[in-house]
């Protein structure tokens, strides 16, 4: 073959690996609409309502629950984290069963998250020094908003050791985190120009990996959010 018909060559398999690229980039980042959900209750509970308008193909709306955010501690004291006593939050949650496996999307709305903080306020009331690692939480975009993406969470085994603390079994348990097991998002949601929701989108599946959604996907769906009441 002659040196054109190299150079030929060279050029159609540089334009079918960026056809191919650019190909898998879309499906890694595919989302479908999805209908606005009945959400009165939670219009009820906030004065507000917020749901995504594009989901992975598949999941369908769940239902929805307007949690006290309480935590009962070992001494009996009661714990509210994001806010104060008796403040609800909205927990909207979306589902697909794909391999075997329920796939769960979760969209909590008001709920907090600071970057600088590496602990559990429930572990520092139990007074244990277990820190998030720093490289599970990232920096990433949403609507042109500084948001952050923490991958993981503590391992389902040392979550079971909080089911019913023993302060000697904690006090030398050493924890783990599971890189897996979940990917979170947090972003604001601007109601108006001078009012700000704090959003968290949870991806989880029981026992399994994460591993059915991208990062990207994630922030699609957080920049799909709409105000739906």
């Amino acid at each position: 073959m002659d040196s054109g018909g190299v150079d030929i060559m060279r050029g159609l398999t540089l334009a079918l690996l960026v056809v191919i690229l650019l190909l898998s980039g879309a499906c890694g980042a595919s989302l479908v609409p999805v209908p606005p959900p009945n959400l009165d209750g939670v219009e009820e509970a906030l004065g507000y309502s917020l749901a995504p308008t594009h989901l992975p193909e598949g999941f369908e709306f769940s239902g929805y629950d307007i949690p006290l955010p309480s935590t009962m501690l070992p001494g009996g004291q009661v714990v509210m984290p994001f806010g104060g006593p008796g403040q609800p939050y909205a927990s909207i949650l979306y589902k697909r069963f794909k391999d075997y496996a329920y796939h769960n999307v979760l969209i909590d709305y008001p709920w907090s998250f600071s970057p600088l903080v590496g602990y559990d306020f429930l572990f520092e009331r139990l007074g244990l020094d277990w820190q998030r690692p720093e490289d599970a939480v990232t920096e990433v975009e949403v609507n042109g908003k500084t948001s952050y993406l923490v991958r993981g969470n503590w391992s389902y085994e040392t979550l079971e050791q909080l089911a019913h603390p023993d302060p000697e079994v904690l006090a030398e348990y050493v924890p783990e985190w599971d890189y897996e097991m979940q990917l979170n998002l947090y972003f604001n949601f601007y109601l108006s120009q001078d009012e700000v929701v704090e959003v968290r989108i949870l991806a989880l599946t029981l026992s399994q990996p994460v591993d059915w959604i991208t990062e990207k996907e994630l922030v699609k769906i957080a920049e799909s959010l709409q105000r739906v009441d």
